[in-house]
């Protein structure tokens, strides 16, 4: 029977799912990513999460412009709506220290980041230069207090008695007193201006990000989503892993299935055509040789000449030699000694055959059972003379007679003789058949040993194949991890 090879399994590596968060859309620096949905992801996250931490949104509000007056009992109001914006998370806004615009941002990136630190030094230099307006200009006015005070005291003093008396008084102390008044309010005016200057720019960086700020929440959020990647694709190797060897496993079940039933189909259809061909011969000549040892018993059972008879006696001794002792057996098969037993047979019941056919004459035989009842009846004779005692020159007589008659009866009792050898011969062909059947036997069982041994080389060298698989595939794993660890080392530095 053709067994058709089995349809192997497929192994399919497992796909890493990576969090919501960690993902190329929500990513900066990626081909798909989408600060919206960063921010709209990040926002969904829970509490304690990193990557809640870098995103934002603004939500964006007008309201109806203030009231100014009334006119017939109606507010009136004048002007544009106030639009207002509520931020929430990692949200901000810039102001145009530079002349631009004010621009709403929300969602921390890497060029966030960095345009915060660019905006934080443009309002340091800023704030550089209002102190350095505010100190020349409190310098400025130091020296002009100094040089208008100069005048003041060349000033002589002044005296009022329209009377003869009155009142003295020193103007350049005046001119100085007005001068310091003067100096305060300058002085104070440019402190208020340096103040609100201060208060402003206090306002905007609190409004702006801050770039310390952001890149420690950049950096969180992309540990966090290192680990993530690192933990998820372990697993995903694992299970992977796992699977390859399920897979592995049972294909090479099926494939070991599949050649061990074509080798014991083999085997069994070896075993139907040899032997049964085999034990049908050996049954076909077992029958002949039954009929021909038949045959040849009833062929010595009758008279045979004495020459013939000598011929069938070596014929015998001939065929006894061959197989006694089993020495025919020994080191042989038995599809080589079927064929030579079934030949030796033949030989002998053509041998005997011949014998049998060159009988006596009718007379010869008269003669012959005569001397035998003679002799038989001349030892009756010789029993009854022995008794009496009488006649003993008869008896001598008879005693010479009677050693003729044996020597004749010893001649036609070699019949017998061979139809004894004919009883062991039938003996022996029934050890013969028995020791044959043992040999048939063993044919069988020396095949099924030998291809035993065939199906165990098949499997040692199953093994061996499955062995060198799996170490081949252990390398790869580790080249595999290894090439995956050293791209996470480069990430992360």
């Amino acid at each position: 029977m053709c067994w058709l090879l089995p349809e192997l399994i497929k192994f399919g590596a497992i796909e890493p799912k990576y969090a919501e968060e960690c993902k190329d859309e929500v990513t900066p620096g990626t081909s798909t990513f989408d600060v919206e949905l960063m921010n709209k992801e990040g926002l969904s996250l829970p509490d304690g999460n990193p990557c809640k931490k870098i995103a934002g949104k603004w939500a964006v509000s007008e309201e109806p412009p203030q009231h100014t007056g009334f006119s017939r009992g109606n507010s009136q109001s004048h002007g544009p709506p106030i639009v207002t914006h509520e931020g929430e998370g990692s949200a901000w806004s810039t102001h145009g220290y530079d002349g631009s615009d004010t621009e709403w941002g929300a969602g921390t990136t890497y060029d966030s980041t960095i345009g915060c630190s660019g905006r934080e030094i443009s309002r340091d230099m800023k704030a550089a230069d209002w102190a350095h307006a505010h100190d020349t200009v409190d310098g400025v006015m130091d020296i002009t207090h100094a040089l208008y005070t100069l005048p003041c005291a060349l000033a002589p003093d002044g005296e009022f008695a329209p009377m003869g008396f009155g009142l003295s008084f020193s103007s350049g102390d005046i001119c100085e007193s007005i001068l310091d008044r003067v100096l305060t309010g300058a002085k104070f005016i440019n402190s208020q201006v340096s103040i609100e200057n201060s208060l402003q720019w206090a306002k905007d960086d609190t409004a702006d990000c801050n770039s310390l700020q952001n890149f420690y929440a950049r950096t969180f959020c992309d540990l966090h989503c290192l680990r993530d990647t690192v933990k998820t694709g372990d697993t995903a190797i694992l299970k992977s892993l796992e699977g390859a060897v399920d897979v592995m496993g049972k294909n090479t079940d099926a494939l070991l299935e599949h050649y061990s039933a074509n080798l014991q189909d083999s085997i069994d259809g070896l075993k139907e055509t040899t032997g049964s061909s085999l034990l049908e011969d050996a049954q076909t000549m077992r029958k002949k040789m039954d009929g021909m040892f038949l045959e040849m018993s009833q062929m010595l059972s009758t008279e045979v000449m004495r020459s013939s008879r000598s011929t069938a006696s070596r014929a015998l001794d001939h065929f006894s030699a061959l197989f006694d002792d089993s020495q025919g057996f020994q080191g042989g098969n038995a599809s080589t000694l079927m064929p030579l037993l079934f030949q030796e047979t033949e030989n002998l019941h053509s041998v005997i055959s011949l014998a049998s056919s060159d009988r006596p004459s009718s007379a010869a035989q008269v003669a012959s059972r005569s001397a035998s009842l003679l002799g038989e009846m001349q030892k009756t004779f010789k029993a009854r003379v022995h008794v009496i005692g009488v006649y003993h020159t008869l008896a001598q007589d008879a005693k010479a007679s009677q050693s003729s008659l044996t020597t004749m009866a010893r001649q036609a009792v070699t019949s017998a003789d061979v139809l004894d050898e004919v009883r062991h011969e039938s003996t022996l062909s029934f050890l013969l058949d028995l020791d044959r059947t043992w040999w048939a036997l063993r044919e069988h069982l020396d095949s099924y040993i030998e291809k035993t041994g065939e199906q165990t080389k098949a499997y040692k060298s199953s093994f061996m194949l499955l062995d060198s698989y799996t170490a081949a595939f252990f390398d790869v794993c580790c080249c595999c991890w290894c090439c995956y660890y050293c791209c996470c080392f480069i990430v992360v530095v």
